[in-house]
Formats: structure tokens, C-alpha cells, sequence
């Protein structure tokens, strides 16, 4: 009977630990982007948006966004995607360079910190997954 009675005050601990996890807020969207978009900023610390998507497959020029390639460029994002987004790099159209990858889940306050911060302010388009600008 001992037996019994402990691993029913288990179980009932268990669902209500399981039942207070289900109903707990969700925690703040990172830089106010919503779970299930991307979005980039021009302003560090996640200030100017000037995109949100949640595109997981296509390709966008940054000019449409206000962002100037070795001016206005992507100085904080956040990626609340289950894909990848590449920054893309061309002088003429017809040679592509991947610049930088913002991961799946992943965010950055200031890309100016970044090893090589110039692929953010210097990138023409964003492409989202695995879709190409070519």
C-alpha cells in the first residue's frame, strides 16, 4: 500500500509541475521580434526595424528595406526561424558571394562586434534557407 500511495503523490507532483509549465507566459520576443519571423534592424540593439519575414525560402534585396550597400546596413537581427538566412554579396550580377549565415534561433545586438562587421553593411541581398539570389 506504501508502494502505491508514493507513486501516486509522484505522479500527481509530475502533472502539476507539467501543467505549470503549459501555462506559463512565454518569454519576451528578443528585440520585440515576433516567434516565427526574422526580423533585421538598422539601429544596434535591436533598433530601426526595417524587416520582418517569415519567408523560409526566397530571396530579397535589402535596398527595398531602406538598408544601402557600405552605408545603412544590418546592424542587429534576430532569426526566430527554423532556417538560415545568408547575406549575399554581388558586384555585377553574376558572381554571388555568401557573406555572412544568421542561424536558426539565433540573434545579435550589435554586428558591429562582429569578426568581420563590413559583410552586414556591405551585403545586397538577404536570402532565407537554402534559396539562392542566382
Amino acid at each position: 500500500m506504501k508502494r502505491i500511495r508514493s507513486t501516486s503523490i509522484a505522479l500527481a507532483a509530475t502533472a502539476a509541475i507539467a501543467a505549470s509549465i503549459l501555462s506559463a507566459s512565454p518569454a519576451a520576443a528578443v528585440g520585440g521580434c515576433p516567434s516565427g519571423k526574422a526580423c533585421l534592424y538598422s539601429g544596434k540593439d535591436f533598433t530601426s526595424l526595417r524587416v520582418t519575414t517569415a519567408s523560409t525560402n526566397a530571396c530579397y534585396w535589402l535596398s527595398n528595406y531602406g538598408f544601402t550597400p557600405g552605408g545603412v546596413g544590418v546592424r542587429s537581427w534576430v532569426n526566430n526561424l527554423p532556417v538560415k538566412i545568408t547575406l549575399w554579396e554581388t558586384s555585377d550580377l553574376n558572381n554571388w558571394y555568401a557573406r555572412k549565415t544568421l542561424g536558426p534561433g539565433a540573434f545579435s545586438s550589435d554586428t558591429n562586434a562582429a569578426v568581420n562587421p563590413h559583410w552586414y553593411s556591405h551585403s545586397d541581398v538577404f536570402c532565407m534557407g537554402s534559396a539562392k539570389p542566382y
